[in-house]
């Protein structure tokens, strides 16, 4: 049996694992609350909902592997709509894991952030503290194999305007106004979609079994200069604008303020270079514009 589901796989994240899945010979059931732009011919679609259980059964059943990259990802969202996160995020979550404890799944794959580790991220920080812990419970309880990977800053094709980096270099080619939500100093370890997708197939391996991975670039990159390569590759000008605003939930250099259980730090192997991953961005989002 080499099926996998994919609960969110019509999503930026979701659907570069799809694909990576695919290329390695799996069969993907894509679950998702709409039909992915991405769908490959060799891919099922499943349109449900994670709060409808029979949803959930359904699109488990038989599966091997389940992804949960579903649910509320925007810190700004998250802060104006509590209930929703906890209903998205953890309720979302629950339902997955009593489906995958009661198909036997033999193991549950679920996108965190770093933002665990960290005093700010708002409800959104809550609601995937809250999930790791059920998470670690359903194995303590049921046996139920787990990884949990916390990401860092991810960009690349597929993502939209919730994306720093696509609202970044989409706001620059429009030439309008970047607004950054902290000063020219803040530091990012970017990492690409598609290094990101490779690694999570590869955890797929018993060796890797209830392990936490954090998911970040190899390389720290301040603010100010991810617009002069920006800037450089675009051959114009930026503007920008910094808002040292006090309220804002992001980090500024480093989101460790908290430590949950101990994860291990993933560095990549021929991972994808920022320039390059930028250009991609570059050609995607003027491709749109001459439409």
């Amino acid at each position: 049996m080499k099926n996998v589901t994919v609960w969110g796989g019509s999503g930026f994240i979701g659907s570069h694992v799809c694909d990576v899945l695919s290329e390695n010979g799996y069969n993907v059931i894509v679950a998702d609350k709409k039909k992915s732009n991405f769908l490959k011919k060799n891919q099922r679609m499943f349109i449900g909902d994670i709060y409808n259980m029979t949803d959930v059964d359904k699109s488990v059943k038989n599966s091997k592997f389940v992804y949960n990259f579903s649910g509320i990802s925007d810190i700004e969202v998250s802060k104006k709509k509590p209930l929703d996160v906890v209903k998205n995020n953890v309720t979302g979550n629950i339902n997955i894991l009593e489906s995958c404890k009661k198909h036997r799944v033999k193991k549950y794959i679920f996108a965190s952030t770093i933002y665990i580790y960290s005093k700010y991220g708002g409800f959104y920080k809550c609601s995937k503290q809250s999930s790791e812990l059920f998470i670690k419970e359903y194995f303590n309880q049921f046996k139920l194999n787990y990884n949990i990977l916390r990401f860092g800053t991810v960009y690349g094709l597929r993502s939209g305007m919730n994306n720093s980096i696509f609202k970044y270099i989409k706001d620059s080619i429009s030439n309008k106004v970047i607004e950054v939500n902290s000063d020219k100093d803040i530091i990012r370890e970017y990492i690409h979609v598609e290094d990101i997708a490779r690694y999570c197939v590869e955890i797929l391996k018993p060796n890797y079994d209830n392990q936490d991975f954090i998911l970040t670039g190899n390389y720290q990159t301040r603010i100010k200069d991810l617009f002069n390569l920006i800037s450089e590759i675009l051959g114009k000008k930026i503007k920008i604008k910094y808002k040292n605003n006090s309220k804002i939930n992001h980090y500024k250099i480093t989101p460790y303020s908290y430590m949950p259980d101990l994860s291990k730090k993933v560095s990549i192997n021929n991972s994808v270079d920022l320039g390059q991953g930028l250009l991609q961005l570059v050609h995607q989002i003027k491709n749109k514009r001459s439409k």
